[in-house]
C-alpha cells in the first residue's frame, strides 16, 4: 500500500556497521569481503512488523542463505536491485525510531493535490517547500555510502543528513507549520487527514535532530 515510511538512525554507525564494508567488498569485487557481509546479514532478523495491516513474527533473516539471488560466493554488482533492498532493509531495521504513515499516496498530495499557497503564510509555505525539495523529493543520486536508499522505478526515497533534519527542525520551532495544520477547522475531510500524517513526520525529525540523526523517506509506488 503506497503510505509513506521514516526511519531515523545514527548514519556513522550503520554506514561502518554495513554499508561500508558492503560498497567496498561491491567495488573491488572482493568475494572474502563479500562472504563477511553475506554472513553478517544472513545472521540479522529484522524487528517483528505489527501495524493495522498485520502482524508478522518476521523469523526469517535479512538475507537466507539458499533462498533468493544473493549467494554468498557470487560478489553481486552496485546495481542489483536484491543486494540494495537487502542493505535498505538493514538501514530500515537498524533505526531506533520509525513512522509509518495511514493517509494513501502522502507524497502525491503533498507535491500536487493541495493548493498550499492559498493555505499557508509565507513563513508556512517556505516551510513547506523545504520539506517537498530536501524530504520527499524522490533522489535517484544520493552520496556513498548512502546508494542502497535511492529511489528507482518502484520506490520514490530519499536520504536526509543530520544537518538539513536539524534545519527543518528549527523551520518548525519557528513556524510550526505541520502542528498548526492539525488544529485547523477550516481543512476538508482529506487535507485534515494528511496534515496528521504531515505532523507524525514532523515530530520525528524532531526527535531526529535533538539526536543528531539521518532520515530514510521510503513511499512504494501504486
Amino acid at each position: 500500500m503506497p503510505v509513506w515510511y521514516w526511519f531515523a538512525f545514527d548514519p556513522k554507525a550503520v554506514a561502518s556497521a554495513v554499508l561500508q564494508p558492503a560498497q567496498q567488498a561491491v567495488r573491488d569485487a572482493d568475494l572474502a569481503a563479500w562472504q563477511r557481509t553475506f554472513d553478517q546479514l544472513s545472521e540479522t532478523h529484522p524487528r517483528p512488523y505489527v501495524s493495522v495491516y498485520g502482524y508478522s513474527p518476521n523469523k526469517a533473516t535479512i538475507i537466507t542463505p539458499g533462498r533468493g539471488e544473493l549467494t554468498r560466493n557470487t560478489v553481486p554488482k552496485e546495481s542489483d536491485f536484491p543486494l540494495r533492498r537487502a542493505l535498505q532493509t538493514f538501514v530500515e531495521h537498524a533505526s531506533g525510531l520509525t513512522v509509518e504513515g495511514t493517509f494513501f499516496r502522502p507524497r502525491h498530495w503533498v507535491m500536487r493535490e493541495v493548493a498550499w499557497p492559498k493555505l499557508l503564510s509565507r513563513p508556512e509555505l517556505d516551510e513547506m517547500a523545504m520539506f517537498k525539495e530536501e524530504f520527499i523529493a524522490g533522489r535517484s543520486k544520493l552520496p556513498d555510502p548512502f546508494w542502497c536508499l535511492e529511489s528507482n522505478s518502484a520506490v520514490d526515497s530519499n536520504f536526509i543528513a543530520p544537518e538539513v533534519v536539524a534545519r527543518m527542525a528549527d523551520m518548525e520551532a519557528t513556524a510550526g507549520l505541520f502542528r498548526k495544520l492539525t488544529r485547523r477547522s477550516d481543512l476538508d475531510e482529506e487535507i485534515a487527514s494528511l496534515a496528521r500524517d504531515l505532523a507524525a513526520a514532523a515530530l520525528l525529525i524532531e526527535l531526529a535532530a535533538a539526536g543528531k540523526l539521518a532520515l530514510f523517506f521510503r513511499e512504494d509506488g501504486t
